[in-house]
């Protein structure tokens, strides 16, 4: 008995044991074992897709461990040659891989490919393809985006074959033809090609000039006129307010007196009284009729605003010597608001303003050996102007006041020849 007791205590003491032991899960599995670090090196670019014109690169960038830049100790292949530097450039077209090397250590392949045109949308585009190489012509360049219009000239650097512009206007003294180009960030904006020419060639445009009031019964067929006739580009559109409760300055009377206006509505061509036209009966078409055949002076603009004062920048230019003449810079105004007697339309535009420095029949220039004439002018601005609304007007005028050529640009614009 006692025998059979000393087993039984045998037998639970060893069953105790076995539940305080740990048992396996079995639908746990057991974590491995972890390995050491290994180093790694990842190759990047700043750009999947690069011009084909030798002159657009990507930049390759090599990083150890996701933060060590080891760049500088690398070495870099492009389709299994070694290339110098972090650079690369491309004239054909194709698809590429690079890869890094750093001691025993090979990097991922990097992807990238070189095509003809941008592979955004953005696009060059200049004001005209051709200027005078004679350092007063210009060339406007803007960058927009081809499927919205988007302007983008703000944010982009422009390049003439290759050299930075300053801003977005381009001219030259040099003959010969331009690859112009813009960089937006690291992508290169796809090239366009102008030309700057000995030859000279300039637009002739006609002056219209209308001498209104705002008490005038008729005055609204010549606003009208005036309205559509702005939205030409070769017709140049002043309206010359006397005598009513918009701002009359002495300028105006002046003028009216010498070209013997005696009433309103009248609208007169190029400041010649033998060529005014009816308020009533006239069309675009007729007032482009007096656009000279042949243009012998050309006028460039660049005009900008600064605080309280607009500058002008002029250059008057002619294919041959030129004397006699005179250039008349006028600041008017667009958008004004005032009652227009007759009429529900209340709105003025191309309102004179000022002449320059006060000179309203301009002062002489004179062109030797082909070298354009420049005049700068500034007008201070008055609390009453709203510079956004503004323009310059530029007139080529020979002694008897007669218009020979006229041009315009918004304030902070700027127009060639």
């Amino acid at each position: 008995m006692k025998k059979i007791f000393l087993l039984l205590m045998l037998f639970m003491t060893i069953m105790s044991c076995s539940k305080n032991e740990p048992t396996a899960d079995p639908q746990k599995p057991t974590p491995p074992t972890p390995n050491p670090t290994q180093d790694q090196i990842i190759i990047s670019g700043d750009k999947t897709t690069l011009l084909a014109d030798g002159t657009d690169k990507i930049t390759f960038t090599v990083k150890k461990n996701g933060d060590i830049d080891i760049t500088n100790d690398v070495k870099i292949k492009v389709n299994g040659t070694e290339i110098s530097g972090n650079t690369y450039t491309s004239s054909q077209e194709g698809s590429f891989k690079a890869t890094a090397s750093y001691n025993n250590l090979q990097s991922n392949e990097l992807l990238f490919s070189a095509v003809k045109t941008s592979p955004s949308s953005l696009v060059v585009k200049p004001s005209k393809t051709t200027l005078v190489a004679d350092g007063g012509d210009l060339i406007v360049l803007s960058c927009v985006n081809a499927k919205d219009n988007t302007d983008y000239s703000s944010k982009v650097v422009f390049y003439a074959n290759s050299k930075e512009i300053k801003g977005n206007i381009f001219k030259t003294n040099t003959p010969a033809e331009y690859t112009i180009t813009a960089k937006s960030g690291n992508e290169q904006i796809s090239p366009v090609t102008v030309k700057a020419q000995t030859e000279f060639a300039a637009t002739n445009k006609v002056f219209l000039e209308l001498f209104t009031a705002t008490w005038c019964h008729y005055c609204p067929f010549g606003i009208a006129l005036i309205d559509k006739a702005a939205k030409n580009e070769r017709i140049i559109t002043l309206c010359n307010q006397s005598d009513d409760n918009l701002t009359v300055y002495p300028d105006n009377v002046t003028i009216k007196q010498f070209l013997k206006i005696s009433g309103y509505p009248t609208p007169l061509i190029d400041r010649n009284s033998k060529q005014d036209i009816d308020a009533r009966s006239s069309s675009v078409e007729d007032i482009l009729k007096y656009i000279k055949p042949a243009a012998n002076v050309g006028i460039s603009i660049e005009s900008i605003s600064e605080k309280q004062t607009i500058t002008v920048n002029i250059n008057v230019a002619a294919p041959q010597n030129l004397s006699n003449r005179k250039c008349v810079a006028i600041l008017a105004e667009n958008k004004i608001s005032a009652p227009q007697e007759n009429s529900s339309n209340n709105q003025h535009n191309h309102v004179y303003r000022a002449s320059a420095n006060g000179n309203v029949w301009g002062e002489n220039i004179e062109i030797k050996n082909g070298t354009p004439a420049s005049k700068i002018y500034t007008f201070p601005v008055k609390s009453n102007y709203n510079v956004k609304n503004c323009e310059i007007i530029v007139l080529v005028t020979d002694n008897d006041n007669k218009v020979i050529n006229a041009q315009r640009c918004d304030v902070d614009k700027s127009i060639g020849y």
